[in-house]
């Protein structure tokens, strides 16, 4: 029985000597305290952050406060005889500031009554000092987002908006309040464009990234207004995995406001210089008037019917000339939005084409289409286009017709879908083609290659048109093989900019 008792005893001391093990190295702070909130026993790692405190005030050994802590953690331990968890600050020995999570747990007596609190502190001064870091990185970033003078617009991977700064709320009219949590990209940006990113953020890793650098498109505002905007777009992907977008963009409306006065003012210019330019060409309309008018008159002096017609022709032919050198003034001079509807190119280059059967015919030149099966409809201006085609296609057999290669003639009016799904018309002849020289003055002045039969701005209409829809015209030629001149027109409503270039960059 002695030698039981005696092992029993040592089993006990063994265990209170793992305690004391346990209590000393802890990875907390372990202070034991009385009901008079006196610390009656501490632990190595307790006394060496805040010092030799056996025997003073809880409060003043972890916070140097003269008083009770309010709320105090060990207060509810001995009143509620549960544990209780508070965060709290403090300061170390040398006046450092520390912050630290304490748990208060009661310690019973054999009696049932709570005699000490037990204080377990656990060290989340490093874990505070991050999130302040963490909180004041947030908040810089914040305030340069919220005043940055550009529109700034981030969304999730389900394209859902998470961030509409000031700057965005200025231009496109929207409150951060309704976008946020509330709205997608689709609410203000072209149906192609937002198409193409919720593509993109649809993709998974090793697909073709998001990224388009300095583009110009239209946004659509809160009142469905049509805002110029220079924008990027980037994909958010830390550590390659897609969570969403964030776009940049500049509202353009006072620089294109700028660039319409400058171009109005050049166009404005020109216009008086091709009054001067063509003050040989009116005269001699003028002349053609007046030779029809003396015609017309010695025939019914005569009462010559043959001698009449001719006449008649004259005059006829004279106020044709006038007509369209009035007509292509005005196009180019005035400013116009296009009156944009859904419309299918392939039916308009036969329109078209049909028009100028006869004459083809005549002049022994081959016209024929080559339109484009899966060619879409586009969002384009039926009768500007239709302007653009006739003038192509008129110029294209003018330079067949003035060929003097004696080469069987023939003109192409093609339709084709680009590679960004833009309506694209061709107009091709094998004519003379157009020397070095020439070119250079199609597009620079009221050049014409006609004589007195053009008015030298047929071209610069078509290109003017093709600007107003977003678009472009290009020129391919080869002294002695012919030209081709293509329009490249946006398949959407909303889409780039009139005669905006974009920079590098891709979605």
């Amino acid at each position: 029985m002695k030698e039981r008792a005696v092992e029993e005893a040592g089993r006990g001391n063994f265990t209170l000597a793992e305690y004391q093990v346990l209590f000393e190295n802890v990875p907390a702070y372990i202070a034991v305290v009385d009901h008079g909130y006196r610390i009656v026993k501490a632990n190595q790692r307790f006394k060496d952050t805040f010092g030799e405190q056996v025997g003073e005030f809880c409060y003043r050994a972890y916070k140097g406060l003269p008083e009770k802590c309010r709320p105090c953690p060990v207060e509810q331990a001995f009143q509620r005889g549960k544990l209780q968890v508070n965060e709290e600050a403090g300061k170390t020995k040398d006046g450092r500031e520390i912050y630290y999570l304490v748990y208060a747990a009661p310690i019973f007596d054999s009696r049932g009554k709570v005699r000490y609190a037990l204080e377990m502190s656990l060290d989340l001064t490093e874990k505070k000092s991050l999130e302040e870091s963490f909180q004041a990185s947030r908040e810089f970033l914040d305030n340069l987002v919220e005043n940055s003078m550009q529109g700034i617009a981030a969304a999730d991977a389900s394209g859902r908006l998470i961030v509409f700064n000031q700057a965005a709320e200025r231009i496109l009219g929207f409150q951060a309040s309704e976008m946020i949590g509330r709205s997608n990209l689709e609410t203000f940006l072209p149906r192609n464009l937002s198409r193409k990113i919720m593509n993109a953020l649809g993709q998974k890793g090793g697909e073709k990234p998001l990224r388009a650098v300095d583009q110009e498109v239209c946004f659509r505002s809160k009142e469905g207004k049509r805002i110029p905007v220079r924008f990027s777009a980037v994909a958010l992907a830390p550590r390659k995995a897609l969570i969403g977008t964030v776009i940049f963009f500049q509202d353009l409306r006072p620089l294109k406001a700028l660039e319409r006065e400058k171009t109005r003012a050049e166009k404005l210019a020109m216009v008086g210089q091709t009054i001067a330019g063509l003050a040989h060409g009116v005269k001699n309309i003028i002349t053609g008037l007046e030779g029809g008018v003396y015609v017309v008159q010695t025939a019914l002096k005569r009462k010559d019917d043959r001698l009449l017609h001719r006449g008649w022709e004259m005059l006829e032919r004279n106020l044709e000339k006038t007509s369209n050198l009035v007509r292509d003034l005005l196009s180019f001079s005035r400013e116009k939005i296009p009156d944009r509807r859904w419309t299918n190119p392939n039916r308009l280059a036969e329109e078209v084409c049909s028009l100028f059967r006869e004459r083809a015919r005549r002049e022994s030149t081959g016209l024929h289409l080559d339109l484009d099966p899966l060619a879409d409809p586009g969002f384009l201006d039926p009768k500007e286009i239709h302007t653009c085609l006739t003038n192509l296609l008129s110029n294209a057999l003018d330079a067949c017709l003035s060929d003097p290669q004696k080469k069987p003639h023939q003109v192409i009016l093609r339709t084709r879908r680009g590679p960004n799904e833009e309506v694209v018309f061709e107009v091709e002849d094998n004519g003379p083609g157009i020397p070095e020289e020439v070119r250079e003055k199609l597009f620079a002045s009221f050049y014409s290659t006609k004589g007195t039969s053009g008015t030298g701005l047929g071209l610069l209409v078509t290109q003017k048109i093709a600007q107003e829809h977003g678009g472009t015209l290009l020129m391919e030629t080869e002294p002695g093989h012919g030209s081709l001149f293509r329009i490249t027109l946006p398949q959407e409503e909303h889409d780039f900019l009139p005669a905006s270039e974009t920079g590098p960059g891709e979605i």
